[in-house]
C-alpha cells in the first residue's frame, strides 16, 4: 500500500485493484460507481479479514463507566451479508433518500445581490426570517462523494486542522434540500454557522444513509456485561461523537431529572399504587443508585424481581425484592426528551410484581418471553446460517471433549469385548 494514504483513500487503492471486484460475468465493478452504503460495507470487510489493520482502541462502557478496549471491526456479524439474509424490517431497510428528515429549527441566511457583484457573493447576516425544520438527502456514489472523502483523509492524515462546511461537501453529502432551501451556497453557509444539535442530527442522518444499519460490533462491559455498540468501520467521514451536543442541548431544555430522593418518593408512591391494585404485599423494594444489572442480551434493566430465599415462600429468610435502578431511568431520559418518568416506573413495577405472582404460580411466562426476545434479537443480528454453524461446530467440540476425557474408557471396553470375544463368552 502506497505511503501516506489516508484510509479511504487506502480503501479505494485495495478495491480498485484488477480482479477485486467484478459482476458475476466477470465485467469489472468501478468502485467510484458503488453507493455510499455499498462501499462502506466493503470497506468493512476489508478490516474484518484485516487486509486494512484497524488499530485497538478505548472505549467506556455506557453503564459501568469502566474502560475497555477493543477493535470493532473483530467482532463484527458478517453471517447476514454472507448468507443473504439482509432482510430485516429495520436493520435493512433502505434510507429514504428525497424525503425531509426531521432537524432541530435551523435559522437560514438570506441571499441578496450586491451591485458589482457576482450573484450570492455576499450573504445578509442571519436575520430568523427564514428557517428550516428538515434535511433532505439524495443518495451518492464514491465519486460524488469525492470532495468529503479527500477532506477526511486530509484531516486524519493532520494535513488539515479543521472542518469546514463548503458547497463542495454538501454536494458530496447528498444535501439537496433545508427545508425549502434548495441553494446549494445558502445551505452550505447555514450549515456552517449552525448550532451543534442542528449539525449533530444532519451528521445522524447522513450516516443512516451512507452506512448499513448492520455495521456495528457489540462488546460487553468487563465489569457489569453491558452490551455496547460500536461503529464498524470506526472511522467514518464524519464523526458521531457531535450527536453528544443534541443530547446536551435536550438536557438544558428538559425539566433537570428527579434527584435521588425525589425519585425515591415517585417510586414509593407508584409501587404502593401497583401492590394494591395487584392484590400483594410484604415485597421489598428498593431504588439502586449504583451500576445498573443487566439482562442476558446486555441492556441495562430498568427493574428487576428476586424470588424469596429460604423454605417458605412468604416466611423464608429473604423477602421477595423489588429493585429499580435510578441510574437507568436517568440515562433513558437524556437520551429521549419524550421519556415519561412516572409512567415508566409504574409500568416497570407492575411488570416486576408480575414475575412475582408469576413465581408463586409456579410457571413465568413472562421470563419465557423476554428470553425469547433475546435469544431473537442476537438471531436477526448473527443471522440464522451463521447461528446453525455455531451450533454445529459446538456439538462438534463437545464430541471432541467427551471423546478426549473418556477414551480410555472407550479403550478398555473394547478390549473387554476383544477378550471376551476370543473366549468364547460373546
Amino acid at each position: 500500500m502506497p505511503a501516506g494514504l489516508g484510509p479511504f483513500a487506502q480503501a479505494f487503492a485495495i478495491l480498485s485493484a484488477p480482479g477485486v471486484l467484478a459482476e458475476k460475468n466477470g465485467a469489472p465493478i468501478d468502485v467510484y460507481s458503488l453507493a455510499l452504503r455499498d462501499v462502506h460495507t466493503l470497506r468493512a470487510l476489508l478490516y474484518r479479514s484485516r487486509v486494512l489493520i484497524e488499530d485497538e482502541e478505548e472505549f467506556e462502557c455506557e453503564n459501568c463507566g469502566k474502560a475497555f478496549r477493543a477493535v470493532p471491526s473483530a467482532a463484527w456479524q458478517v453471517g447476514p451479508f454472507l448468507d443473504g439474509e439482509l432482510t430485516d424490517e429495520e436493520l435493512d431497510a433502505p434510507f429514504p433518500f428525497g424525503v425531509p428528515q426531521p432537524i432541530p429549527r435551523l435559522i437560514l441566511p438570506a441571499a441578496r445581490r450586491v451591485e458589482g457583484e457576482p450573484r450570492f457573493r455576499r450573504l445578509r447576516r442571519l436575520d430568523g426570517s427564514r428557517t428550516a425544520e428538515t434535511v433532505t438527502f439524495a443518495e451518492r456514489s464514491v465519486a460524488d462523494a469525492r470532495a468529503l472523502f479527500e477532506t477526511a483523509d486530509k484531516l486524519f492524515l493532520g494535513e488539515m486542522d479543521s472542518f469546514s462546511v463548503t458547497p463542495a461537501l454538501v454536494v458530496a453529502m447528498g444535501i439537496v434540500a433545508l427545508g425549502s432551501e434548495r441553494r446549494t451556497r445558502v445551505m452550505a453557509r447555514a450549515l456552517a454557522e449552525a448550532p451543534d444539535p442542528v449539525w449533530a442530527a444532519v451528521v445522524d442522518h447522513f450516516l443512516e444513509a451512507a452506512y448499513s444499519q448492520r455495521l456495528f460490533a457489540a462488546f460487553r462491559g468487563e465489569e457489569c456485561s453491558c452490551r455496547n455498540l460500536v461503529d464498524v468501520p470506526l472511522v467514518r467521514e464524519l464523526g458521531r461523537h457531535a450527536v453528544e451536543f443534541s443530547r446536551t442541548r435536550r438536557r438544558r431544555e428538559q425539566e433537570p431529572f428527579p434527584d435521588l430522593e425525589a425519585f425515591e418518593s415517585l417510586v414509593k408512591k407508584h409501587a404502593e399504587r401497583v401492590y394494591a391494585a395487584r392484590g400483594v404485599r410484604n415485597i421489598d423494594l428498593i431504588v439502586d443508585d449504583g451500576v445498573p444489572h443487566c439482562d442476558d442480551g446486555g441492556e441495562p434493566l430498568l427493574g428487576s424481581y428476586a424470588p424469596p430465599v429460604g423454605e417458605e415462600v412468604l416466611g423464608g429468610n429473604v423477602r421477595p425484592e423489588v429493585r429499580v435502578y435510578y441510574r437507568t431511568f436517568r440515562s433513558e431520559y437524556e437520551a429521549d426528551p419524550t421519556f415519561d418518568v412516572e409512567g415508566e416506573i409504574r409500568e416497570t413495577i407492575d411488570h416486576e410484581v408480575e414475575h412475582h405472582l408469576n413465581y408463586l404460580a409456579g410457571e413465568d411466562p413472562l421470563d419465557d418471553e423476554e428470553r425469547a426476545a433475546i435469544e431473537e434479537e442476537e438471531l436477526r443480528i448473527v443471522g440464522r446460517g451463521e447461528m446453525r454453524r455455531r451450533e454445529r461446530a459446538s456439538l462438534t467440540r463437545r464430541i471432541g471433549e467427551f471423546l478426549r476425557v473418556t477414551w480410555l474408557l472407550w479403550v478398555a471396553m473394547a478390549v473387554a469385548a476383544i477378550v471376551m470375544w476370543m473366549s468364547g463368552d460373546l
